[in-house]
């Protein structure tokens, strides 16, 4: 696993709570 994903976590976890509060598809 790379370090980046983890310093892009705080704005994939934003579009995943986004996302899921609107019910469209989740972002990988």
């Amino acid at each position: 696993n790379g370090g980046q994903r983890d310093e892009n976590w705080p704005d994939w976890y934003a579009e995943y709570m986004v996302a899921e509060q609107a019910g469209k598809p989740l972002p990988l």
